[in-house]
């Protein structure tokens, strides 16, 4: 069969057809006009829409029509140069719908819009490719320096502060050495003061201890001279023997068991004041969250805090039905009932009340009075309706707060209750302070102590709550 078709092809055609022609492998370009087994083109003709393999290339090149056409490598897909509405070869592109044509299509639907040679459009986006390429590459080099700028930057960084942390390590370093030293030297004074007075009580105690020991011996002595029979004995060992004691004084030695001189308790004393002190010391930002250098201050006094003071009102329509109103919405004081109008903010069954503002994302001071019994703190949404855990301050994971009475302090979150230490006082500052996620409070009057400190995270908007006992009150103060 196939010898015969290979004989047809040489007297049909006039040529002598190529065994040898290789056959298409994986990747590689098959020639169209071959029969069963595709043999490799060497040759496509992109207006026949063809590849030809050494063989039948003969047959194009030998037409007078077909010989015209231009031959390129061989190209796989021709059919997506070919229009699918008709047939023809892609030699065109319309610019104005951004595709490849046909000449036929050119003259029809396209026949209106900017169109161009393939070959002319071709070159130009080769020309873009190559200058895109081209800026690609520059911004390449400069992200690249840009890199290596930066970690040049992130190694002075590191330098930087192998240096600051070294310099840091050096002044807590002295710190500590300081206080050794400190500790030293009270120790070891304690333990001369020890020494020289146990000293004095052992010289009192050999002292005492040679008495009675000789008035040990004269009592044994006398004791058998009076239980002699000997009368003779008796009379010769009186003189001796009962020799009245001299009257001597025990020494008296007085023992300082106070090791501490009150001198020295007071400078101790305000010594560990002035190391507690350093537990509400704390980096704050001067200005903004931009701005990157951090002050290091002291929470513990008033004039830090009154820098973050925040105007505050009370919110009418969360107001339960026992709490009055005054002084343009700046207190609020448990009294009998009143029917307020019906609102879904309004706390039905605890007394309490919220604040209007929304608090968020920065750092707030407020200071209120307070009388009888109060509750002050901060919520994030919580339930209005009803007399569960949920709508009341400090009882749930959304609140927390501060509980004053005249006896006592104590900190509320989660339902669970802290009791805390402190004199009373009737004014109480409250330090949120969002970005960190503290919640402090302050005992203020001649001066401030802090009183408890929550550590959570604020990032919902929080409101300043209160929860009022009978016949309590609580004023928000301006500065």
């Amino acid at each position: 069969m196939t010898d015969n078709f290979w004989t047809y092809t040489k007297n049909f055609f006039g040529f002598r057809a190529d065994r040898n022609c290789s056959i298409a492998g994986p990747g590689e370009v098959a020639s169209d006009q071959c029969l069963g087994r595709k043999r490799k083109a060497s040759k496509s003709c992109p207006t026949c829409l063809a590849s030809y393999c050494e063989t039948h290339i003969q047959l194009h090149l030998g037409d007078p029509i077909l010989k015209r056409h231009r031959l390129e490598a061989p190209i796989s897909n021709l059919q997506e140069r070919t229009c699918l509405s008709h047939r023809k070869p892609l030699k065109l592109f319309c610019r104005t719908d951004q595709k490849c044509i046909c000449e036929k299509c050119g003259n029809t639907k396209h026949r209106r819009h900017e169109l161009v040679d393939l070959e002319t459009e071709i070159t130009e986006k080769k020309y873009q490719v190559v200058t895109t390429q081209r800026e690609y590459k520059r911004r390449v080099e400069e992200r690249k320096k840009k890199v290596k700028k930066m970690k040049q930057t992130v190694q002075q960084l590191r330098s930087s502060a192998e240096n600051e942390i070294f310099a840091c390590e050096e002044i807590f370093r002295s710190i500590i050495q300081s206080t050794e030293r400190l500790k030293s030297e009270v120790t070891e004074l304690i333990r001369d003061h020890e020494q020289r007075e146990a000293n004095k009580a052992n010289e009192s105690i050999k002292t005492l201890d040679k008495e009675m020991k000789e008035l040990e011996q004269r009592d044994t002595e006398i004791t058998k001279l009076s239980n002699t029979d000997n009368p003779i004995q008796l009379l010769q060992n009186f003189p001796t023997v009962c020799v009245p004691p001299t009257d001597s004084h025990m020494p008296n030695v007085n023992i300082n068991v106070e090791l501490f001189s009150k001198t020295l308790q007071k400078d101790l004393l305000n010594l560990k004041r002035s190391l507690r002190k350093i537990n509400v010391w704390k980096f704050v930002k001067p200005k903004g969250y931009d701005d990157p250098v951090d002050i290091l201050q002291n929470m513990c006094t008033r004039n830090f805090l009154l820098k973050y003071s925040c105007q505050l009102t009370f919110n009418p329509n969360t107001l339960n039905e026992h709490l009055h109103l005054s002084e343009g919405y700046k207190r609020v004081t448990f009294g009998n009932k009143i029917q307020y109008p019906k609102h879904p903010d309004r706390f039905n069954y605890w007394s309490q009340v919220l604040c209007r503002e929304a608090l968020s994302g920065t750092r707030l001071y407020w200071e209120v009075q307070w009388s009888g019994e109060i509750e002050i703190g901060v919520v994030k949404e919580i339930s209005r309706r009803g007399n569960g855990n949920d709508c009341r301050l400090g009882r749930n994971v959304k609140s927390w707060c501060l509980r004053c009475s005249a006896s006592r302090y104590s900190a509320w979150h989660d339902n669970k209750e802290t009791p805390l230490t402190a004199p009373g006082c009737d004014r109480v500052g409250v330090y949120l302070d969002c970005p960190a996620g503290l919640l402090s409070f302050f005992s203020v009057s001649d001066t401030i102590t802090r009183l408890y400190t929550f550590k959570a995270s604020f990032m919902e908007p929080l409101y300043v709550g209160f929860w009022l006992g009978f016949e309590s009150s609580v004023m928000i103060l301006k500065e």
